[in-house]
């Protein structure tokens, strides 16, 4: 059955991620496509060399800082959380 999409009711609220490849490798390794929508108004697209969870979250953060002067700390916060516990259960 399908899902309504949510719109969300300012910029920002709601973010769309998705990995595209392997595509055939690329002069500096860069193998996939990173790709974050914003569901109202921006479409961001940037190349990567893997899909790890912590250069997700840094390319979120950066999408975020970018597009709204950095005002949106508690999801950096959020953000920031997520890849020092992905850091941590790399390690053990």
């Amino acid at each position: 059955v399908p899902q309504p999409i949510l719109l969300g009711d300012k910029p920002y609220i709601i973010i769309r991620i998705v990995h595209l490849g392997p595509l055939k490798i690329h002069i500096k390794s860069n193998r996939y496509l990173l790709l974050i929508v914003d569901n109202l108004e921006k479409v961001s697209l940037y190349d990567s060399k893997s899909t790890g969870t912590t250069r997700i979250i840094k390319r979120v953060t950066e999408f975020i800082d970018k597009e709204t002067d950095g005002s949106n700390k508690s999801i950096k916060i959020k953000l920031n959380q997520s890849s020092s516990s992905e850091r941590s259960s790399e390690t053990s």
